[in-house]
Parts: structure tokens; sequence; C-alpha cells
């Protein structure tokens, strides 16, 4: 009887283990570095603000895998740039 369950305990260890662990897909995540300076500067992906701190070289922001919009606007001008995040990777884009 002590073997069975010991047998079962170490079955569903075993089974715990190996549901926790990465099934070896890569993140459905990437991320988006922003180079440069944000000074009186807004940058919208998608249409949605990102919080993005002036006081910064270097943002990172965390993102779906897949296209992407970059908007950047100031007071007199907007840009758009199309980009794609590849899933565990980091996309840099440098602000001009």
């Amino acid at each position: 009887m002590k073997v069975r369950i010991t047998f079962a305990l170490l079955i569903l260890l075993l089974l715990s283990a190996c549901a926790s662990t990465n099934s070896g897909k890569p993140s459905e995540y990437g991320y988006l570095i922003l180079s440069g300076s944000m000074v009186n500067r807004e940058a919208r992906v998608d249409g949605n603000l990102v919080g993005v701190d002036p006081a910064e070289d270097t943002q990172r922001v965390r993102l779906k895998a897949g296209n992407h919009v970059l908007e950047l606007r100031s007071k007199n001008w907007v840009q758009n740039e199309d980009f794609t995040i590849e899933a565990g990777e980091k996309t840099v884009i440098h602000l001009p």
C-alpha cells in the first residue's frame, strides 16, 4: 500500500513539474525600445498612449507579438511608423 501511495505521489509531482515549465514556445510578447529624446513629444502605439519618461534616453514598452503602428507627435508634426514585434525579442526604433 505504501509503495502505491509513494508511486502516485511521484507521478503527481512529475506531472505538476511538467505543467509549470515552458512548453518550448517563445513568449507571445516582445518589447519596443524607443531610443532618443521624448522631450515635448507624445508616443502612441496602435492609438494608445504609452508612458514615456522624457528624462530617460530609452523607453521599453511590452507589446504582443505582431504588427503595430507607432505614432509620434510634437507640437508641429506627426509621424507614423509601422513595425513588427517578434515574440521574445526587442525591436529598437531610434527617434528623430
